[in-house]
């Protein structure tokens, strides 16, 4: 759960970049501030679960590789849903043509 949030959060602030366009129209390397934020910020995480020390004052354990694809996977409904709101927005906005 922990690992799920903090990666939940780390795909609504690649979302969150630009509220109309998509992050495939802004490109996911085009900020590399934050890209190394959030670097910096999985580095962390990785340390809260895996060493020993900080898992006893974080009350973390480690976790398997299955783990890590159901939190990525879990984890990335927020970007697919603010992805797909973003497509239907711009749709309405710019009217969606007859087929």
């Amino acid at each position: 759960c922990f690992v799920t949030l903090i990666l939940i959060e780390f795909f609504n602030a690649l979302n969150c970049r630009s509220l109309e366009h998509s992050v495939f129209e802004i490109g996911f390397f085009s900020n590399k501030w934050l890209l190394l934020a959030l670097l910096w910020e999985i580095v962390l995480m990785c340390l809260i679960i895996y060493l020993p020390a900080l898992q006893g004052a974080f009350q973390t354990f480690a976790i398997t590789a299955g783990d890590w694809a159901v939190c990525i996977l879990s984890a990335l409904s927020i970007f697919v849903i603010a992805e797909l709101y973003k497509f239907v927005r711009k749709r309405i906005k710019h009217g969606i043509p007859n087929a």
